[in-house]
């Protein structure tokens, strides 16, 4: 596999995880869609079997504060490792745009122990609620299109008229990409992620041999949709509807014995 691909596989498979760590964040505040019926097949282009707990307003009430009587422990925990899973993905542009290559390689190396502890927690999480578990292993199977610029060559251009000389700065994308971001997790298990980091540190070892630039950008969607506005969204909705601060250490001892 030449270093051209490797690259591009790279921040493939970043985009394709972070694609499912943005719809993990939320599973919290998800409940199964009480309208979709799986014996029939969904035209809709996106999945919709589940929903926030409003659309469904008494049911997912209650739904919502039997998970807080019996997992607020867990949601903190989840809560707590998707910020810390998305300053990472905040540190990697960082480092991306500086061509920062050796600590850019050592950043993705700390996401997937993130995402290999964060997968051992949800097994946990499922084997003792069972049936009432209600976070899954993220998992991305949509599809999706990223363009990423790799770099920009700047012109000054000036013009003179009287007195008045005007000078303009005009900004030309020169190397670009157009890719498909890649599925993550296809089938929703413990297994299937251990796989994907598996491929994640083999793509990057071949990357320590790369000799081109960085691509300046990881894509992140819309930015109403992106990692940190969901974690924002998630602990509004348990706060404002639920009086539960997601970030505090205790919540008035909400949560029982399992």
């Amino acid at each position: 596999m030449n270093t051209a691909t490797t690259h591009h596989q790279l921040f493939s498979r970043l985009e394709g995880l972070y694609y499912a760590l943005t719809l993990a964040v939320q599973d919290p505040v998800i409940i199964p869609n009480p309208e979709f019926d799986r014996e029939k097949p969904n035209a809709l282009p996106f999945d919709i079997s589940k929903v926030y707990f409003y659309v469904d307003d008494e049911r997912g009430s209650e739904i919502m504060e039997l998970r807080l009587k019996t997992a607020a422990s867990d949601i903190t925990t989840a809560f707590r490792s998707h910020q810390q899973m998305s300053e990472i993905f905040s540190l990697l542009e960082q480092q991306a745009r500086g061509q920062e290559k050796k600590e850019f390689a050592e950043s993705i190396t700390s996401l997937c122990t993130m995402v290999d502890a964060y997968a051992s927690f949800i097994a946990d999480h499922q084997q003792h609620l069972r049936e009432k578990a209600f976070l899954d292993y993220p998992h991305y199977t949509d599809q999706h299109f990223s363009y990423r610029r790799q770099k920009k060559s700047k012109t000054v251009r000036g013009s003179s008229e009287g007195n008045l000389v005007q000078i303009a700065v005009v900004e030309k994308v020169v190397s670009s990409s157009l890719d498909s971001v890649s599925y993550f997790n296809s089938e929703g298990s413990q297994r299937g992620i251990e796989r994907e980091m598996q491929q994640f540190r083999v793509v990057l070892s071949d990357l320590s041999s790369f000799q081109g630039s960085l691509w300046s950008e990881i894509y992140t969607g819309h930015p109403d949709s992106s990692y940190s506005k969901r974690i924002e969204l998630t602990k509004m909705l348990l706060r404002e509807h639920f009086s539960f601060d997601v970030e505090q250490e205790k919540n008035d001892n909400r949560e029982g014995s399992r």
